[in-house]
């Protein structure tokens, strides 16, 4: 365990995005690896990223979470926890056939610790496929919350369950790219109303799960990389507002009075493509000198 903050690279006096960047530089080095290696071992590897996304945002100074270099607790788990729900249609906008439990599993360090960082993580699939049961999930889930984070995996709607969109996403798909699939581009809209959703459950059970509500990580791989990135870069009213309770009832389950603000994104494979789609719309910009 750091009595002190890991990770301030440039000597900021803060751990910030450049010095995230600057260890990610070296990530796989095996030898002479200088202060990027954090934990001494001799190699910049896992356990060193997750030292320095431990204490991300924060001055050097203060007290933040703790996170542990090795595999500390054992890991409590909890499956298919409900955080919201979701309408599904017979067709892009079609009728509501079925409303749809949305759900996560919880990783938990067994510690008495408080204010602990939070981690979300998004699996991949295209927006086609995959599930918060992939193994390496499981495996990376587990690596996290022996080590101090608290790890919420979640699932979302795909595309085959055609979530609720709003008309301005349905009215753009005649003017989508050449080669572009639409189903994959309407899917983002409820993938991404349901991340957030995740997000907005996490804040409202901080007291519950002891967490540091301004130590919020988001980690995604492929489509889920691209939630990421727009779970820390789009407006809070993106993936929100587009829609009213009144024409997605479901909307009332997912906290909509709760906020949060992702301090780090861990993207794997992915691209902003669920940002660029929201600039698309309406040409507002939503990557700003912070992202």
């Amino acid at each position: 365990m750091w009595a002190v903050c890991p990770g301030d690279l440039d000597g900021s006096g803060t751990v910030e995005v450049a010095d995230v960047l600057n260890l990610l530089s070296t990530y796989g080095c095996e030898q002479d690896c200088g202060e990027a290696d954090l934990d001494g071992d001799g190699a910049v590897g896992s356990s060193d990223v997750l030292l320095v996304l431990g204490y991300f945002g924060q001055s050097c100074e203060a007290n933040g979470p703790s996170v542990w270099t090795n595999p500390t607790f054992e890991v409590l788990f909890v499956d298919n926890v409900v955080y919201g729900s979701g309408l599904s249609h017979n067709g892009w906008g079609g009728p509501v056939v079925d409303t749809i439990s949305l759900e996560l599993d919880v990783y938990a360090p067994d510690n008495q610790e408080e204010g602990r960082p939070a981690l979300v993580i998004i699996h991949g699939g295209g927006f086609f496929g995959g599930s918060n049961e992939q193994g390496v999930l499981f495996d990376l889930s587990n690596e996290f919350a022996s080590r101090g984070w608290v790890v919420f995996s979640i699932n979302y709607r795909l595309a085959a369950q055609r979530g609720t969109v709003p008309a301005s996403w349905l009215n753009a798909v005649p003017f989508l790219p050449e080669g572009a699939n639409p189903d994959q581009v309407l899917a983002m809209y409820p993938a991404n109303r349901d991340a957030k959703a995740a997000l907005r459950w996490v804040t409202s059970q901080a007291y519950e799960y002891g967490i540091d509500v301004d130590h919020v990580s988001v980690l995604g791989g492929s489509a889920g990389a691209s939630m990421a990135i727009a779970m820390g870069a789009s407006n809070e009213e993106d993936y929100v507002t587009e829609m009213s309770v009144f024409q997605d009832p479901t909307l009332s389950s997912t906290n909509l009075g709760e906020s949060f603000e992702v301090q780090t994104v861990l993207e794997f494979w992915g691209g902003s493509g669920s940002v660029d789609a929201l600039t698309a719309l309406d040409g507002v910009q939503r990557f700003d000198s912070g992202d």
